[in-house]
Order: C-alpha cells, then structure tokens, then sequence
C-alpha cells in the first residue's frame, strides 16, 4: 500500500540510511498524487537534510506558483527549477542534478519522458550538500509545515544522475531495485516503512492507500540488491537487466501477485 497524506499534519520520517548524508549529485524518483493541483501553497512530498535556511540538500515540492519545483541547497542563491503541476492520477517523477557547476540545471522526467523545465532561481556561489541523512515524506523538515495533500509511493534516491534510459524504465512501472548503481535510499511504502538501503520510518497520521501497479523483482534478487546488488546485474547484448528467466528467448522478471495486483 502507499500513504495518503491529508495536509494538516500527516509526514513520514526516515532515519538510519547513512548513504544519503553529503550526496552532490543525486537522482529522485517519486510517485505521487497531487490531490489539489490547482491550489498554490508549499506542499513537500520529499525533503532530504536539516533545515532549510542552514543545510537542507533538497526539496521537492508544490510551490507557491502552482509548480512542481525541486530546490537545491547552494552556499549562494539556491538553485530552483519547476514544471506544470499535472491532474489528480498516478505519475511518477524522476529529477535528476549533475552538480557539476552552477550553470548545471535540473532535469525532469514525467512517467518516464523528458519534461522541459524553466529554471526559478539560478544557483551561486558551491553545492552546499547536508551531512544530515534525515529526509521527510509529506512535510518539511521537523514535520512542522508544509504538508502535502495527496498520496505518494516509491521513492527511490540516488548518488548520481540517472540517464534519459534509466528514467524511461521507472516511468514505466519499475521499480528503482531495477537500477541498482548508486541506489542510497529506496522506501516503497507497501505495507510498511522499510528503507531497503537500511533506514527505519516512522508515521504520523498518515494512513495508507492502494499502491499504484509497480513490478518488482523477485524475491532473491531483493535480497541481493539490499547487500551486493552489483552481482544480480546480467548483460544481454551489452544491455543490463535483472532477471534471470526467459520467455520466447527474452528476458523478464519474475513478478508475483496477490488479488491481481503485481
């Protein structure tokens, strides 16, 4: 199940998972519901580090301009880039930082395709990047503002930026386990509050909500992608995949279901 979250208090809290302390560059991938996409007002669906004014990494969020936005702690001005808010059914967002310099923008994708995005705020000055590995699903840091108001699953976070190809495969339904290079952070939110890379969550008020249609690997590729994930890669034609089953000689992962549901 994912989480719903109501915007008057409801947030997620994880703590434990080490590898997303101090990351520069990063990927995100997040699926998500806005539940009141026409209404402006900061609402957060993820937030990585402490505080805002002094050492957050970053947030991504509905913002005030009626915008998904993803911001990025600079020593400077931050750096600020947004696309359109889109309706109220399942997508799932891939933002993507190179950090190589301030004149590096952001990237998106949505379900998969790459999204033109207008840049908010040009970032000064050097990536300030938060030792603090706490990061918030639905609220700014603390859980003390901001709160989203829609649901959201799988959230994936990563030290590097994912290619144009890798954010295709997310948005089309799988799951980040599937790209297991420099995967730091990975909370699906099925029935539970397991961090796969080691964190522990926490909720408060939020309550869950039928899972958007994710296919995973089985269930021995997961236990290698939690502790060696680079030994469950194989290669077809000099192409990565996880699975190690066929079907009319291609490959695919073994996906289980329970109701109809993967």
């Amino acid at each position: 199940m994912a989480y719903d979250f109501d915007g008057a208090g409801d947030y997620i809290t994880f703590t434990g998972a080490t590898g997303l302390g101090a990351i520069t560059a990063f990927s995100l991938s997040i699926w998500v519901i806005d539940d009141i996409p026409t209404t402006t007002g900061y609402r957060d669906m993820f937030w990585l580090g402490g505080s805002y004014d002094t050492d957050h990494n970053f947030v991504f969020q509905h913002d005030t301009s009626n915008t998904m936005e993803i911001d990025i702690r600079f020593s400077g001005t931050n750096g600020r880039w947004y696309i359109a808010v889109p309706d109220t059914a399942w997508h799932n967002y891939v933002i993507t930082y190179a950090s190589v310099d301030t004149t590096t923008n952001a990237l998106f994708y949505k379900d998969g395709v790459s999204t033109a995005e207008t840049e908010r705020s040009t970032p000064t000055l050097s990536r300030a990047v938060s030792t603090v590995n706490t990061s918030i699903i639905g609220a700014a840091v603390g859980g003390g503002a901001e709160f989203w108001n829609g649901k959201v699953a799988e959230i994936g976070v990563w030290n590097r930026a994912l290619t144009a190809a890798e954010a295709a495969i997310l948005g089309a339904k799988y799951s980040p386990l599937f790209i297991p290079n420099g995967l730091v952070f990975y909370a699906h939110l099925v029935r539970g509050l397991q961090d796969l890379k080691g964190g522990v969550g926490t909720v408060t008020n939020a309550v869950v909500f039928a899972h958007p249609r994710i296919i995973y690997p089985y269930s021995a590729q997961m236990r290698r992608f939690k502790t060696a994930v680079s030994t469950a890669i194989k290669t077809f034609n000099g192409l990565a995949y996880a699975s190690t089953k066929t079907v009319n000689g291609l490959a695919i992962a073994s996906v289980k279901t329970k109701n109809g549901l993967a």
